[in-house]
């Protein structure tokens, strides 16, 4: 945001860090409540700063989380994928069972 300009970074990143600590919808709020600050300052930071700080989350959820996660949990990958097949297979097998007892409302 000091690249771009912006009159108050550093009020806004303590902003952003508080709500970074909320769980799943943290980040994505600080994108949507900041990028609507920045909409005083104008459309055009507004939009790059959306822009950078979307690609920051990606980045974040599916590349440094997982690393981190993995060497946290140490689960080897063949185990995870296992355990993933086996998910689908009783989610789907409760499905069957679940429209074979259920009538049909159609």
């Amino acid at each position: 945001m000091i690249i771009l300009g912006f009159s108050f970074p550093q009020l806004v990143a303590v902003f952003v860090l508080i709500l970074a600590f909320i769980p799943l919808v943290g980040g994505v709020a600080a994108l949507v409540l900041v990028s609507l600050i920045l909409l005083t300052q104008g459309w055009q930071m507004s939009v790059t700063f959306a822009i950078a700080y979307f690609i920051y989350l990606q980045i974040e959820a599916y590349v440094i989380s997982p690393r981190i996660m993995s060497k946290a949990v140490s689960v080897p990958a063949v185990s995870l994928l296992s355990l993933s097949l086996q998910a689908v297979h009783c989610g789907a097998s409760w499905a069957r069972l679940l429209r074979f007892l259920l009538p049909h409302r159609y």
